[in-house]
């Protein structure tokens, strides 16, 4: 069987196949197979079967736990694809390590994985680091997707890892000695109020600690949105104050819809430049 040209950014999987006379006979004869040459399984699977059925109906139950519908399925696997992708930089073919026992967080990952174009490397909770590090010697692992009660065995890895299941919003886990509790907003001058001398007290507290700052954007954008010069200057305003203390700035726009419809995105922003 020859195979299409892949979609893949990295091929890994494709340049390790097995020669192609140790494979079985794939046929796909049945009307049913007759598959587009581009197909992402995870919409076939649940974004179609939705459309087709209604997005409102039951589709996982888990005991203790509200049920999930197929469209709270597909936002929590939306979430996940977008988390791996934007703040992980999970690249199509690049391969996800999933670890966790069967429930509703762990089926969002599986196809949260398979939407952002990455391969699966689903495992048993079971499974010790050593066990763990010989799976990642040979699928050679991106990243992982882990319930927060079984990341012990993953940390040894050292692959980006992202948490799941203690708040129903995956995070990603960070240094333990990070600072993220900073935030600001651009509006204030931070030489000349209270903002810059809470920053330098942070520094001088200790100075090893990987210090960063948010400091929003909404509201000073808006309000001069036709004076961009003056934009620039605050920002710049704050980058120099900042830097003369080793603190990396975050300019984000808190109130941009996608930060208010999924707060979880920010903090997954914010502490992955900390690890």
């Amino acid at each position: 069987m020859e195979l299409l040209p892949s979609a893949h950014v990295d091929t890994f999987c494709r340049d390790h196949l097995p020669p192609a006379e140790q494979w079985p006979e794939l046929t796909f004869d049945l009307p049913e197979l007759q598959y587009p040459e581009r197909l992402n399984c995870a919409t076939a699977l649940l974004d179609d079967v939705a459309a087709r059925h209604g997005a409102d109906r039951p589709c996982l139950h888990q005991p203790g736990l509200p049920t999930w519908s197929y469209a709270d399925l597909m936002a929590a696997a939306n979430r996940v694809a977008r988390i791996l992708v934007e703040d992980l930089g999970i690249v199509p073919g690049n391969r996800v390590l999933l670890r966790g026992p069967n429930n509703q967080w762990l089926s969002a990952a599986w196809f949260g994985v398979l939407k952002a174009g990455a391969v699966l490397v689903t495992t048993m909770p079971l499974l010790r680091t050593g066990e763990l590090e010989t799976i990642h010697e040979i699928a050679h692992l991106d990243a992982a997707l882990v319930d927060h009660r079984f990341l012990d065995a993953v940390e040894p890895l050292g692959v980006p890892t992202v948490a799941y299941g203690a708040d129903d919003v995956p995070h990603i886990e960070s240094a333990s000695h990070t600072c993220v509790m900073a935030i600001f907003s651009l509006g204030a001058t931070p030489e000349r109020e209270t903002h810059g001398a809470f920053v330098l007290a942070l520094a001088a507290a200790d100075p090893t600690l990987p210090l960063i700052a948010i400091v929003d954007t909404s509201e000073f954008v808006a309000r001069f949105s036709d004076q961009p010069r003056r934009i620039g200057e605050r920002t710049d305003s704050w980058q120099r104050m900042l830097d003369g203390v080793d603190c990396e700035p975050l300019f984000i726009a808190l109130a941009h819809p996608d930060v208010a419809r999924d707060g979880a995105a920010l903090a997954l922003r914010f502490t992955d430049s900390t690890s």
